[in-house]
């Protein structure tokens, strides 16, 4: 909806200028392409977490539920999303996110716009190590209460390789002590900031300030809520589906 105002809009001033059609027919035609590309992406996710054959049937699954607010939504969201991602990496996991709330039924949530905000935030060479973190996250907070969960970079010897691990801090049956809880150390990635960055920027965790950080053994970088548990274990799940490494270099289109 979004592309057709905007194409209306610039058909419209295109007009008052004289050789202007031919411009508007390749910018047209531009917009035309995308948008084939993209749905047929996002149908194609779909139709993987449906069970459907190919993105044909999947469309015509969705659109026995096209009246559906929670469908018009889903699929809103997510065209929207995948029409300004530009890495084609990225784009798939975002048609695996979709298809998470077409698969429930379900219309996007806060949940869906910060997953998608990260996914936005990150370039395909990111997934790798986001993976690393979310699947971390998940293994470590899985069964926990509420609580503390904190993102650490090791404070290794000076020969040794520097590493990052996921902490979760919990209290269960009313342990006023609590303990702590961590996931497997992984090395240090060359883009580990910039995943930390895109958590934060999509409001998944907060950058660590003011607290003491010796129970962690290393220096905590993000720290997160029980109420970002959902939002992490949903991108692991869109990753962790849609992520294909490549031997070749990044997996990007410009496009």
């Amino acid at each position: 909806m979004a592309t057709t105002a905007l194409l209306a809009g610039a058909t419209e001033i295109l007009r008052k200028i004289p050789g202007a059609a031919t411009t508007m027919t390749v910018v047209q035609e531009v917009f035309r392409r995308r948008a084939e590309q993209r749905a047929l992406e996002l149908f194609t996710a779909i139709g993987v977490a449906t069970g459907a054959a190919d993105p044909e049937e999947a469309a015509a699954r969705l659109a026995r539920d096209i009246d559906e607010p929670w469908c018009q939504e889903a699929i809103e969201a997510g065209f929207r999303e995948l029409m300004n991602c530009t890495d084609s990496a990225i784009r798939r996991c975002l048609g695996f996110l979709v298809a998470e709330y077409v698969v429930m039924r379900r219309p996007p949530d806060l949940k869906f716009r910060r997953a998608g905000a990260v996914l936005q935030a990150c370039a395909g060479d990111n997934l790798s190590t986001l993976l690393t973190v979310t699947n971390g996250y998940k293994d470590v907070v899985a069964g926990a209460g509420p609580g503390l969960r904190v993102l650490v970079r090791s404070t290794g010897r000076p020969d040794a390789a520097e590493t990052f691990s996921v902490a979760a801090w919990t209290a269960p049956h009313g342990d006023v002590k609590g303990h702590m809880r961590a996931s497997a150390e992984a090395p240090m990635a060359p883009d580990f900031e910039d995943c930390t960055r895109a958590l934060v920027n999509g409001g998944v965790g907060r950058p660590w300030t003011g607290l003491s950080s010796a129970q962690f053994q290393g220096d905590p970088i993000i720290h997160f809520d029980a109420e970002d548990d959902a939002a992490m274990q949903l991108l692991d799940v869109c990753v962790r589906t849609g992520f294909r490494p490549r031997k070749d270099g990044p997996d990007r289109e410009n496009a």
